[in-house]
């Protein structure tokens, strides 16, 4: 009987190890891809104001604007991504106060840092700020399908292309 039990025990722990190991997905498994195309930096001119940056790493992205007049980068958003088949899936885990004091009324005070959603709706919190800031519009999933040709990256999100010349 004893010996009955260990074995039921052994299969048992194999079966939950299997099960936990293969089948679910933390963001770690083989399931997740990221596309070694993306790696670098891309950019997109706007005109003779400014353009917009974005740098891929292994699935982790860092969005910014860079202005011509006076010099300097803007730094907006970043977070990770994933890619299949074409289609590049952005989640953004942290906005910073940069953007959101330059965008919106209210964020004069912020500092320029790094926030995610959670400290970010604690400041706003502690501000008691009553303004027109949608916090979850800028931590929402963003997919759209894109393409690489030579140095060009091409963003299309069903209605418009937005290209990007790689820079580094």
């Amino acid at each position: 009987m004893k010996k009955n039990y260990v074995c039921f025990c052994l299969i048992l722990f194999v079966m939950v190890f299997g099960i936990l190991t293969f089948s679910c997905d933390n963001g770690t498994t083989s399931s997740i891809t990221t596309d070694t195309a993306l790696n670098g930096t891309w950019r997109m001119s706007w005109g003779l104001i400014f353009s917009e940056k974005i740098t891929f790493l292994n699935g982790f992205f860092e969005n910014s604007r860079l202005y011509i007049d006076p010099e300097r980068e803007m730094f907006e958003s970043k977070g990770t991504y994933t890619t299949n088949d074409g289609i590049i899936n952005f989640n953004i885990t942290h906005l910073h106060g940069n953007f959101l004091r330059n965008y919106f009324s209210g964020f004069s005070e912020i500092e320029q840092k790094w926030y995610t959603k959670t400290e970010l709706m604690l400041y706003l919190e502690e501000i008691n700020y009553e303004g027109n800031f949608h916090i979850d519009y800028y931590y929402i999933p963003e997919i759209t399908t894109y393409s690489i040709n030579g140095n060009e990256l091409t963003f299309n999100d069903g209605s418009n292309d937005t290209t990007y010349t790689k820079i580094e």
